[in-house]
C-alpha cells in the first residue's frame, strides 16, 4: 500500500462500546484493552501488528509519526452499523512528564477541534518514543455511559 500524500497522522481508537460497559466501574482493569484499539493512516512495517482479531500491539499501541506533522486523535464506535446511536469521544491526551522526548504540543480545545477530538503537533522532531494517556467517553444516544483511558505511545524513527 502507498504512503498517504502527507507526513500529518490521523490516530483512531476504535471502541467496542457494547463490551466495554461491563468495566464501567472499573475502567482501569486491564481487559479494557481488549475492547479498544488504535489504527492511524501511518503504519510501519515493523511495528506491532495490531489488529481486531490479532494480539500484537495490544500492550503497546504504538503509533508511527512524522518530523513537522500536525497531529489528530478521534474516537469511532467498532460496531456503528449495529449501534448507530453509540459513539466515543476523545476527551483528554495526557503527555506524561519526561516521557515525551519527540516534542508533542497539544492545541488549546477552544481554539481548535473543540468537543469532539483533540488536535496538536510534533512542535520537536528527536528520534523516540512518547508515552501518553487518550481518556475517553462512550456514549449511547444523548447519554455519556462511561469514561475510560489508555495509554499508547508515539514513535519517531
Amino acid at each position: 500500500m502507498p504512503r498517504p500524500d502527507t507526513t500529518d497522522a490521523l490516530i483512531v481508537l476504535y471502541v467496542d462500546t457494547v463490551g466495554i460497559q461491563q468495566y464501567i466501574d472499573n475502567p482501569a482493569d486491564p481487559k479494557v484493552l481488549e475492547h479498544v484499539f488504535i489504527s492511524s493512516n501511518w503504519t510501519d512495517s515493523d511495528s506491532p501488528n495490531q489488529t481486531l482479531t490479532g494480539q500484537g500491539g495490544k500492550t503497546t499501541f504504538q503509533t508511527d509519526i512524522q518530523r513537522n506533522s500536525q497531529l489528530a486523535w478521534m474516537g469511532a464506535a467498532q460496531d456503528i452499523a449495529n449501534n448507530q446511536d453509540h459513539y466515543v469521544l476523545i476527551t483528554g491526551i495526557e503527555m506524561y512528564p519526561n516521557q515525551d522526548p519527540i516534542g508533542i504540543t497539544l492545541r488549546n480545545r477552544e481554539t481548535g477541534s473543540g468537543n469532539t477530538h483533540i488536535d496538536g503537533f510534533v512542535s520537536g522532531g528527536n528520534k523516540g518514543i512518547t508515552s501518553y494517556k487518550i481518556n475517553f467517553s462512550v456514549g449511547v444516544a444523548d447519554q455519556i455511559v462511561g469514561d475510560f483511558y489508555v495509554d499508547p505511545q508515539l514513535r519517531m524513527k
